[in-house]
C-alpha cells in the first residue's frame, strides 16, 4: 500500500487480523493527523528526521497519546532511545546499528533495552572513522 493512500491503510487494517504499523514514511505532525483521523494504523512509527526532529515527535506523541495509539520509533536509535523515554504510549525502540561504524561509543542493547544516554543525544563521534568518509 502506498504511504500516502492513507484510507487504504485504513481498509487493510479493517480486513486484517493482524495489527498494522505503519508511519515511517509519513510526514510532520499533519501527516500523523490525517492518518490517524482515518484509522490508518494501528501502531504509529515516526522517523525523527521525517516527523521534524523533537518538536515534531512530541507533537505526534500528543496525537497517538489522545488516541491511545502505541507508538514506536524508527531507526535513528540513538535519538530515539531518548524521545521514546517521554513518549506516553511508547511501544518499541527499533534497532538497527548503522551510525555504529562511526561513533566512539555505539548504542548498545543490554537486556532488550537501549538506554539513552549523556547531553544532548549522547553522541560522541570517532573523527578517524568519519574521516573516512569526509568529502573534501
Amino acid at each position: 500500500m502506498p504511504q500516502e493512500n492513507l484510507s487504504g491503510h485504513a481498509s487493510v487494517r479493517m480486513d486484517s487480523a493482524i495489527p498494522i504499523q505503519a508511519g515511517e514514511n509519513w510526514w510532520f505532525p499533519r501527516g500523523f493527523a490525517e492518518a490517524i483521523s482515518v484509522g490508518a494504523s494501528d501502531f504509529i512509527m515516526p522517523d525523527l528526521m521525517k516527523v521534524g526532529g523533537i518538536t515534531g515527535w512530541l507533537q505526534v506523541a500528543g496525537q497517538a497519546d489522545a488516541a491511545s495509539i502505541p507508538m514506536s520509533s524508527h531507526l535513528f536509535a540513538e535519538a530515539s532511545a531518548h524521545v521514546l523515554a517521554v513518549t506516553p504510549t511508547a511501544h518499541w525502540l527499533e534497532f538497527l546499528d548503522l551510525g555504529g561504524a562511526i561513533l566512539a561509543k555505539p548504542a548498545e542493547v543490554i537486556d532488550g533495552a537501549v538506554t539513552a544516554r549523556g547531553p544532548g543525544l549522547g553522541i560522541e563521534w570517532n573523527e578517524p572513522a568519519v574521516a573516512k568518509y569526509q568529502v573534501t
